[in-house]
């Protein structure tokens, strides 16, 4: 079995029977109209353009990819900058899923961080920029992301 490739492409440069099978996708699931031919109607597109496609076309989003996110952390060992840091999170949508935190060495405190973002309304750069803006937060990276 050959392993897939997946390609990310920039929104100007696909193909216009990409946006409308995606379109379709989204009007189908949203519950607007219950049949394929309804959604391809309002659309624009064939019957058969939208079933040629509709397995190999997906919208990269957070509904869809890369939900859950695994940082790694460093915090100075002081009170309070822990629930800051969660507090900022939760303000940006995201949902902590779990917390390892090991014990401060030299007053620096090591954690994992694994939090939901399906409900972010801004783009995880943005959250570790704004969270690395904390008063005693002094790394945060992006460990896993599935």
């Amino acid at each position: 079995m050959t392993k897939k490739i997946f390609y990310l492409i920039d929104e100007e440069v696909v193909p216009d029977v990409y946006r409308k099978v995606i379109e379709v996708k989204k009007i189908l699931s949203s519950g607007k109209v219950n049949q394929v031919t309804e959604a391809v109607k309002i659309v624009g597109i064939s019957r058969g353009a939208f079933y040629k496609y509709k397995d190999y076309v997906f919208l990269s989003s957070n509904d869809q990819l890369g939900n859950i996110v695994t940082f790694s952390v460093f915090l100075d060992h002081t009170k309070g900058v822990l629930s800051g840091m969660l507090n900022r999170l939760a303000d940006f949508g995201c949902n902590v899923i779990t917390i390892n935190q090991n014990i401060p060495i030299n007053d620096v405190a090591s954690l994992s961080l694994t939090v939901d973002t399906k409900d972010m309304e801004v783009s995880i750069d943005d959250v570790i920029e704004k969270v690395k803006e904390i008063k005693g937060v002094c790394s945060l990276q992006i460990l896993a992301r599935e």
